[in-house]
């Protein structure tokens, strides 16, 4: 019989799925108390903060795994273009797509009314 030897990188890419899990299944648990605790008329503390967060440790860790698997939706356009150059291009815009949208939901974690 065969035994999987572990490589350090093996065992990073299951604490990486094991995140995104544990992330998405925490996001539903709170996600569902919060709205049964809603009806029977309390709720949880710093939910909706602790959701944001987790979420965006959920994006990151997914967008992670999906760019290491080459299924990330840049990997996925840019595989239909013959040309290089308009290869690179394309990868370039989606990367800065990505940072912008990311910047934009970083940016609002912190308004500026809470900075002054």
């Amino acid at each position: 019989m065969e035994q999987k030897q572990f490589s350090p990188l093996s065992i990073l890419g299951l604490i990486e799925k094991a995140v995104c899990i544990a992330a998405l299944v925490s996001l539903v648990l709170i996600a569902a108390t919060e709205s049964l605790a809603r009806i029977l008329g309390a709720s949880i503390p710093a939910s909706t903060d602790l959701m944001i967060h987790i979420l965006l440790l959920l994006g990151l860790f997914s967008g992670m795994y999906t760019t290491k698997t080459k299924e990330h939706l840049s990997i996925v356009l840019v595989q239909y273009v013959k040309n290089e150059k308009v290869r690179q291009i394309i990868a370039l815009a989606t990367g800065f797509i990505a940072v912008f949208i990311c910047s934009i939901i970083a940016g609002l974690q912190f308004p500026l009314s809470k900075l002054q």
